[in-house]
């Protein structure tokens, strides 16, 4: 298939990943926020179709961001396009009954490690090259930086700061798709 299509549906796909991010972040509120069980496999879907629609973007930033940074984008971008994958079939998964919410959260771990690697590519290559915009990177440092506080204050027990911060870190993660698919617009 030819490189341009490829990003212009990864230009397609960012986009339609925000609604489908909302909807996950919106039925896990209402999960875990006592209003039934009915929406942990909604949350779960579309967490798992969020994943899936982050796909082509990554191999459309691989495909734009390959000249200029080398090798380590290739291997960094197909182990988070597999993390993706492996992220998104746990979450099918559960929702079928195939596996428990334990082993959900190990395919979630083993997916999302590898995607964090890529967030980190993705700001390498905004800030190291012209290869993506620095707000590509700034964002993506953003997203790294909120889950890491967000995990640690849900660790520690700090409640107060979980709501705030889970907020903070979808508009993060919204804010960096619009930024990726306007990016790799501009590139196609």
């Amino acid at each position: 298939m030819d490189s341009v299509i490829v990003i212009r549906l990864a230009v397609v796909s960012a986009f339609v990943a925000i609604p489908s991010l909302v909807l996950a972040g919106y039925y896990a509120v209402l999960f875990f926020g006592g209003r039934g069980d009915r929406y942990g496999p909604l949350n779960d879907f579309f967490s798992a179709t969020t994943l899936l629609l982050l796909i082509l973007p990554a191999i459309g930033v691989w495909l734009v961001a390959r000249d200029a940074t080398g090798v380590w984008l290739d291997i960094v971008t197909w182990l988070a396009v597999g993390g993706m994958a492996i992220g998104a079939a746990g979450q099918f998964l559960l929702i079928m009954g195939g596996i428990s919410l334990e082993t959900s959260f190990t395919t979630g771990g083993l997916g999302i490690v590898p995607v964090f690697a890529w967030w980190t590519a993705l700001a390498v290559a905004a800030f190291a090259s012209d290869a993506l915009w620095p707000v590509t990177g700034g964002l993506s440092v953003a997203v790294i930086a909120l889950s890491v506080l967000l995990a640690s204050a849900y660790g520690t027990r700090l409640k107060a700061a979980v709501v705030p911060l889970s907020a903070a870190l979808a508009l993060a993660l919204a804010a960096w798709m619009g930024v990726l698919g306007a990016d790799l617009l501009g590139r196609a």
